[in-house]
C-alpha cells in the first residue's frame, strides 16, 4: 500500500512471498507493516549498505538493535511489573 503524507491510502497491492526459511530458534511470524516513505528509505538504505539482503531482514536487524539497548530492557521490566500488578486486581 502507498500512503500520502496524511496517511491516506492512495494505491498499492498486497503480495505474499513464502521463502520457507526457519529461524535457528524457531519459526518466523509473518507480519505486515505499513511504512512511510522516510521509514522505507531507512530499510532500503540498510539493504544498499549490505546490512540486510531484503526488507524483512532489514526490519529484523533494526529490531535486534533496539532489543540490545539498555532502555529496552528497562521498558521490558516495567511492562512485566505492570502485568503483574494487573493480575493482582
Amino acid at each position: 500500500m502507498f500512503e500520502d503524507d496524511s496517511g491516506q491510502r492512495v494505491d498499492g497491492n498486497v503480495q505474499f512471498l513464502e521463502d520457507n526459511r526457519v529461524a535457528a530458534d524457531g519459526e518466523f511470524t509473518h507480519v505486515m507493516v505499513r511504512l512511510r516513505t522516510a521509514e522505507l528509505e531507512i530499510v532500503d538504505t540498510l539493504i544498499a549498505a549490505g546490512v540486510a539482503n531484503n526488507r524483512a531482514e532489514a526490519v529484523r536487524w533494526a529490531l535486534t538493535r533496539i532489543r540490545e539497548r539498555p532502555a529496552y530492557e528497562q521498558l521490558r521490566e516495567h511492562t512485566l511489573d505492570i502485568e503483574r500488578l494487573k493480575s493482582e486486581f
